[in-house]
């Protein structure tokens, strides 16, 4: 009998542990970091929405039209696009990678600029929207100086956010100049003549 007792409890504390690591592995699966957390298809982008500081947060439209891109706003018809403006864009979201994830917290959105002061960018195809992301803002860290080199290497970082979730992450791109310019910086003058 007493052998039996022994088994019985070994198996209950077998079970035990086993259901504990369960959890764990569960648990810690929802919190894994993923660093291509925004994947974006950029073939597929027909417009990019863009609503920026610098613009006073007035939707920006990037369309395209006739092999290129045209900008248009609720206040301009459209005009076509400096040249590479957009595909720097693209380019940039399809190399977004995180390499780690800073906050979780809503109350620090603001701390990394990727709330109501963030630019937000939505990456659309029709009306569907393949990325809907916050920019928020840079910060250069001044890393060891390499090579023969005395002079320390600047390692930019931006802070974004996925405007459906708490998470900030940090990317190591340059990634707000390129999205917060002013609508008539990013207006190819020299095609509408």
């Amino acid at each position: 009998m007493k052998l039996t007792n022994l088994l019985l409890f070994a198996l209950a504390i077998l079970l035990a542990v086993a259901a504990y690591f369960a959890l764990q592995g569960e648990k810690a699966s929802t919190r894994t970091f993923k660093p291509n957390f925004a994947e974006l298809d950029t073939a597929a982008v027909t417009a990019i929405l863009v609503n920026s500081k610098v613009n006073n947060f007035e939707e920006i439209k990037f369309s395209r039209a006739d092999g290129g891109w045209v900008i248009s706003s609720a206040t301009e018809s459209p005009k076509p696009v400096m040249s590479g403006q957009v595909d720097g864009m693209l380019r940039q979201m399809a190399m977004l990678k995180a390499d780690r994830v800073v906050s979780r917290n809503p109350d620090k959105w603001e701390e990394y600029k990727v709330g109501d002061a963030g630019t937000r960018a939505r990456f659309m195809n029709g009306e569907v929207t393949l990325l809907d992301i916050v920019i928020g803002k840079i910060s250069i860290n001044m890393g060891k100086p390499s090579g023969t080199s005395q002079v320390p290497k600047q390692q930019p970082t931006s802070f974004v956010r996925l405007s459906e979730s708490d998470v900030v992450y940090s990317t190591p791109q340059f990634l707000e100049p390129n999205f917060n310019k002013t609508y008539k910086s990013l207006v190819d003058t020299s095609a509408i003549q």
